[in-house]
């Protein structure tokens, strides 16, 4: 639900990223509004899923069989708001042409397939790996973000990204 909920909201961002970024405007106001978004959404389910797992499971499952999963259903939430937070990322730095993202990916894959080789006796077991792996590479997504990101320096999403020049007698300027 999460994840697949939240989709809607990287599939409307991209478009408005790419057009941003080929007008050669920030588009990290309409970012940050997606995160925050994603991020807000998630904690709503991450909650509902920890707090009432066998309430989530008899609305969403209806069978009593699956009840036995109800431990697990916190850790998987935030699981999927970890790949929430990537999708969005990710749609991000492909609007903008940027492919640093690759490597977190790829960290992340091999995270995930190396964790579940080592840890997988028990579907708590598989679900905490599957968490922290994820969770790993959207950490490392937010973090290549963050340095991509430029400081603010005055201006919204609408105004052009600031170029520096020398001007006479300015900062910078021969004397």
């Amino acid at each position: 639900i999460l994840f697949f909920g939240t989709i809607s909201i990287s599939a409307v961002m991209f478009p408005r990223v790419a057009t941003l970024h080929a007008q050669g405007k920030s588009p990290h106001r309409i970012v940050n509004l997606s995160l925050g978004l994603v991020f807000a959404a998630g904690i709503l389910v991450v909650a509902a899923y920890s707090l009432a797992p066998g309430l989530i499971i008899h609305l969403l499952l209806r069978r009593a069989e699956f009840a036995q999963i109800g431990n697990n259903l916190g850790i998987y939430a935030l699981a999927m708001l970890g790949l929430a937070i990537s999708n969005v990322l990710v749609y991000y730095f492909v609007g903008v042409h940027r492919r640093r993202f690759v490597f977190a990916m790829a960290f992340g894959a091999v995270l995930f397939f190396g964790g579940i080789a080592m840890f997988h006796a028990t579907l708590s077991q598989f679900t905490i790996t599957v968490t922290v792996a994820i969770n790993t590479m959207a950490l490392v997504l937010l973090a290549i973000y963050a340095v991509d990101h430029p400081r603010f320096q005055g201006g919204g999403t609408d105004q052009p990204m600031p170029i520096p020049v020398n001007v006479p007698g300015g900062p910078g300027a021969a004397s």
